[in-house]
């Protein structure tokens, strides 16, 4: 993070982000054999190099941070899936999707993550290390999406949620009591300015570790996907 160009923004994954009048773009698309970001995630090995389809797709990895710490954070962005990566890495599957992040600490060992996936399911889900060398990692909350049809089939039905279209995401952590923390995700679908809650969940120290209270990092995730983003704030509750 120390490393970032932007004093507020930390693009963590994903290679390039292009931001002009107010919108921001992943990469759309294969990246040239000549290109830096493409010979480098080629190189790096493990799960960059096969998430990123040997440095073609770096934006199927997307982890976009911002660099103010926040405590009960409100993150929300209008998200559009131009395309839909069908690369052959396992991780792309039913969880992929889009999500807010809050919360986050520990390089993205300790967040609450909130969104969308691709078997047309809204998630609200906790990570954080509960013992030495493991981790927490479970949904606290997940509903079927009421605007998607379909039944979801990784190799024959990759993908439920909508391309081409503005959809909102607003994930709102409270801090309830001591250790005890309220996630509720909200959506606008077509970007009509209406918000509706569609998920919601509370920590009672989920996984046998504590709500995450303290001061962390938020942003956005994107998985095996080319996006474009708009509108995209951190406020308080």
């Amino acid at each position: 993070m120390a490393a970032s160009s932007s004093p507020t923004l930390w693009l963590n994954s994903g290679g390039l982000l292009d931001i002009r009048d107010g919108t921001a773009q992943t990469i759309q698309g294969d990246l040239p054999p000549g290109s830096y970001w493409r010979q480098e995630y080629r190189h790096e090995g493990g799960e960059s190099q096969v998430g990123s389809d040997n440095g073609l797709h770096p934006q199927n990895l997307f982890r976009l941070i911002c660099r103010q710490q926040v405590t009960d954070p409100i993150v929300q962005f209008y998200v559009r899936i131009n395309k839909v990566n069908l690369s052959a890495d396992p991780e792309r599957n039913a969880w992929s999707g889009v999500f807010a992040m809050s919360q986050y600490a520990d390089n993205g060992d300790t967040l609450y993550y909130a969104g969308i996936r691709m078997d047309g399911t809204a998630v609200i889900k906790k990570k954080q290390v509960n013992i030495p060398g493991d981790h927490y990692a479970d949904a606290l909350a997940q509903v079927p999406l009421q605007f998607v049809n379909g039944v979801y089939n990784r190799t024959t039905n990759p993908n439920l949620l909508p391309l081409h279209t503005w959809i909102g995401l607003r994930s709102v952590v409270d801090s309830l009591a001591a250790g005890v923390d309220r996630i509720q995700l909200y959506i606008d679908v077509g970007r009509t300015g209406h918000w509706s809650i569609i998920a919601s969940a509370i920590d009672r120290q989920a996984g046998g570790v504590p709500a995450i209270t303290a001061p962390g990092f938020t942003g956005i995730r994107t998985d095996f996907m080319d996006a474009t983003f708009q509108g995209f704030e951190i406020s308080q509750t």
